[in-house]
C-alpha cells in the first residue's frame, strides 16, 4: 500500500520533470542563433585561414629554432678558435716547419703541397709586395695573424693566386690604407682586417669576392 502511495506521489513529478527538459531543449532550439549559408562558408575560410598561420607559425618557430642552433655552433667554433689563436701567440709557437729566407724574402712560410703560406712578416717597410711564388711554388695563402699589428704598413699587394686570408692577418694595422686583393681570393676569415686605419681602401676588380667582401664591411672600395 504504501508503495502505491509512494508511485502516485513522485509520478507527477517525474512526468513535470520529463516536461521541463523537453520544454527546456525546444526553448535553446529557439534562442540558438541560425548562421546564413554565407556566414558558414565566412566562418569555414577563416577556420582554415587560422589553419594555415598556425601552420606557418609553427614552420617558423622550428626554422628560428634551427637558426638558434646554427648560430650556438659558430659561436662555439669561433671561441674555439680564438682560444687556440691565444694559445699560440702566448706560447709564441710558430707552426711546423716554417721556412726563412732572410738574404731575399722577409717572410718566413710553410711550403705545402698546393703551393705557399706566408706564416710571418720580418721586415719594417711600409709598402710590401707580397711574392707570386716562392722557390717556384705559387703562393696560395695569408696565414693567420701573418701581418698582425705591424703599425708601420701603410700598403699591401696580394698577388693573383692567394685563395684564402687567415684570421686576423693584417688585424691592428693601424696605418693600412691601401691593399690591393686578387681575382682568386675566395675566403678572408674572421677579424683580418680589423683595427686598420679609418681610410682603409680595397682595389679590387668589381663583382669579385674580395669587392662583395669589403662592401659587406663598409670598406672603400676602388675598382
Amino acid at each position: 500500500m504504501k508503495a502505491w502511495l509512494a508511485l502516485i506521489v513522485l509520478l507527477p513529478i517525474l512526468l513535470t520533470g520529463c516536461g521541463g527538459q523537453e520544454r527546456a531543449e525546444s526553448m535553446t532550439e529557439q534562442t540558438a542563433p541560425l548562421l546564413s549559408p554565407e556566414a558558414e562558408i565566412a566562418l569555414d575560410a577563416a577556420l582554415v585561414r587560422i589553419e594555415y598561420y598556425e601552420g606557418l607559425l609553427a614552420e617558423l618557430e622550428a626554422e628560428l629554432l634551427s637558426l638558434k642552433s646554427e648560430q650556438y655552433i659558430e659561436r662555439i667554433s669561433y671561441e674555439r678558435r680564438i682560444a687556440e689563436l691565444m694559445e699560440q701567440m702566448e706560447a709564441q709557437t710558430p707552426p711546423s716547419n716554417p721556412t726563412q729566407n732572410e738574404e731575399t724574402l722577409p717572410f718566413t712560410y710553410l711550403k705545402t703541397e698546393q703551393g705557399i703560406q706566408i706564416l710571418s712578416y720580418t721586415g719594417h717597410e711600409s709598402t710590401v709586395e707580397i711574392p707570386s711564388s716562392i722557390e717556384g711554388l705559387p703562393v696560395i695563402a695569408i696565414g693567420d695573424s701573418a701581418f698582425r699589428e705591424q703599425t708601420q704598413l701603410q700598403s699591401v699587394v696580394i698577388p693573383e693566386g692567394v685563395v684564402s686570408i687567415g684570421w686576423f692577418a693584417f688585424f691592428g694595422c693601424v696605418s693600412l690604407q691601401h691593399v690591393v686583393m686578387p681575382d682568386s681570393l675566395i675566403q678572408i676569415s674572421y677579424g683580418a682586417f680589423d683595427y686598420c686605419a679609418k681610410e682603409l681602401t680595397v682595389l679590387a676588380s668589381r663583382d669579385s669576392y674580395a669587392a662583395a667582401y669589403a662592401q659587406s664591411y663598409g670598406l672603400r672600395i676602388q675598382y
